[in-house]
């Protein structure tokens, strides 16, 4: 589904290259819940942006359901992009839009029909239980309401790939673990893989089949969540594990 091959992501500082990503090798499978692990600033955000082309990889290759991201035109990532949702940290939903708009956002700008939009807008709603909250407002819902509207959002056009970047960083425990929960449904229910980026051990924990560790910019292991998780090769899955639920329980 998504194969990243000797990826590399750089800047230009302002005295020298910054190296944002080094020979990134990932296969992630059709169906995975696929964590992306890493302390602030080892370049997870980074990571995840590039699989949707939102940065341009330096070099190496970023494949999606068997095309080649890095080498398409503007016209073909656009359409490319249809295939990829993405929900993030701050939900970054239009607050001047009802519920029901903001999720019928993306459906607006590919042109489909009025009569569509609002019959697959109201069954995504109801798939993530905010079919009686269609009519408010942003400003009227808890953060974990937000969160579901976003999902709902980057899923009514019916993806291949959900991108998740910290989605659930700025919820409290509670909340967080339904939106897990919801989002593991949602994997089960549609079928669609999901690339989870978080800071936090909990997250892959009950969510994530799969997981990958990132630091200073470099894979340092990857497999199953469980078999990481049980027996960490390196010093900093160590260390995640370690402080697990020091700063918030899940």
């Amino acid at each position: 589904m998504i194969e990243i091959s000797h990826l590399y992501k750089e800047y230009q500082g302002d005295l020298h290259k910054i190296q944002a990503l080094e020979d990134i090798n990932l296969t992630i499978d059709q169906g995975d819940i696929f964590g992306i692990i890493g302390m602030s600033g080892a370049g997870k955000s980074t990571l995840i942006r590039c699989m949707n082309l939102l940065e341009k990889p330096t070099s190496g290759s970023m494949r999606v359901d068997g095309q080649e991201m890095t080498t398409l035109t503007d016209a073909q990532l656009r359409d490319a992009r249809k295939q990829i949702g993405m929900i993030f940290q701050g939900f970054n939903l239009l607050m001047q839009r009802t519920v029901l708009d903001n999720v019928a956002f993306p459906l607006e700008l590919s042109g489909t029909p009025k009569e569509e939009i609002r019959r697959r807008c109201l069954e995504m709603l109801e798939l993530v239980g905010l079919q009686d909250k269609a009519g408010a407002y942003p400003s009227q819902l808890s953060g974990g309401q937000k969160q579901r509207v976003a999902i709902a959002r980057a899923l009514v056009t019916h993806p291949k790939v959900l991108l998740c970047d910290e989605a659930t960083s700025a919820l409290d425990s509670l909340t967080t673990r339904s939106i897990l929960e919801l989002l593991k449904n949602l994997n089960q229910l549609l079928g669609v893989t999901m690339v989870v980026i978080t800071h936090e051990i909990s997250v892959v924990r009950n969510l994530c089949n799969k997981t990958a560790v990132i630091d200073s910019s470099h894979i340092v292991e990857q497999g199953l969540t469980s078999e990481i998780l049980s027996n960490p090769s390196v010093d900093i899955t160590r260390d995640l594990v370690a402080f697990e639920g020091v700063v918030r329980p899940c």
